[in-house]
């Protein structure tokens, strides 16, 4: 056999086994077949947006919660565009294989672009990490899923199975109060904003799109604040001092760096012992998502 002929036949070789071993079963495949995802399966079928979404799915990780899991989850009751909307955010942009996880978290982008759910462009965002080898993956209210199985392949992407439903984000100020963040909220208080007439301040505040905030949440600053008198100017300009014009997750408080307000003015980050600051505020808890971005929690 001649050169030309050699290439062919093993063009030809190359062409079969790649045919034999490209996955050919969707998401909903998989769940079908599945025993410990047959509840799950169920609950996709009903709602023919997500058939035909899951269907022609590509390049895809899809959070996969078992029968456990979606058990818990129904039962409170739920809407079926609250379904709808929460399976969206199983849905992740890109291949995101167990072994691309590390014990840095990556804040991936789902299928979750529903305004009513939503106000984060490009999709909602959930986070992963890896603990030993140990996947993890995080959502709203400091929820965190443990991935049971891993890479199962499928046509377009690959599925993860999980023991625990996403939570779905939800509006900033039903966030702080879920979150009990009691001393924000004793803070608001006092300040009048939990007043009617501090409504349309509050709503515009907290329902900008692609937000981070910065909530100050301690009994120092419960103390700070007590005993003073401010004017309408000085809080609607520390309100605007704690408010970023972007999402900005907590892998990008890198020291020396400045994050810019809506105001304008620059919030210098600090890495110093293991701890965060912000200006000089420290970091309690970072990466709270919310339906339109995230929120850290600082003490002052």
């Amino acid at each position: 056999m001649g050169l030309k002929g050699l290439l062919i036949a093993c063009f030809r070789v190359s062409a079969l086994v790649g045919a034999q071993t490209i996955p050919r079963d969707t998401i909903l495949d998989i769940l079908s077949t599945d025993p410990q995802l047959s509840r799950l399966s169920t609950l996709v079928n009903s709602l023919p947006p997500l058939v035909q979404q899951f269907n022609t799915a590509d390049n895809f990780t899809f959070l996969a919660p078992t029968n456990d899991a979606i058990s818990l989850w129904l039962a409170t009751n739920r809407s079926s565009d609250y379904i709808q909307a929460t399976l969206q955010y199983h849905l992740l942009s890109g291949t995101v294989a167990s072994a691309s996880i590390t014990s840095s978290p990556i804040f991936i982008p789902t299928a979750l672009t529903n305004h009513s759910y939503c106000n984060v462009t490009g999709g909602q965002r959930l986070k992963a990490t890896s603990n030993g080898g140990h996947l993890l993956f995080g959502s709203a209210l400091q929820t965190t899923s443990n991935a049971l199985s891993t890479d199962i392949i499928a046509f377009g992407g690959i599925v993860h199975t999980i023991d625990k439903v996403l939570e779905l984000p939800i509006g900033p100020a039903e966030t702080i109060v879920a979150e009990n963040l009691s001393y924000f909220i004793a803070i608001a208080e006092k300040e009048g904003y939990l007043s009617g007439k501090a409504r349309p301040f509050v709503d515009a505040y907290f329902s900008r799109p692609n937000t981070t905030y910065f909530i100050f949440n301690s009994a120092k600053a419960l103390a700070h604040l007590n005993g003073t008198s401010l004017n309408a100017t000085t809080i609607l300009k520390s309100s605007g001092y704690g408010l970023a014009p972007r999402v900005i997750y907590s892998t990008a408080f890198v020291n020396g760096t400045q994050i810019m307000t809506v105001l304008g003015l620059p919030l210098l980050v600090t890495v110093q012992d293991g701890n965060t600051y912000i200006n000089d505020a420290k970091v309690t808890s970072r990466d709270n998502f919310i339906s339109n971005g995230v929120f850290h929690v600082i003490d002052e």
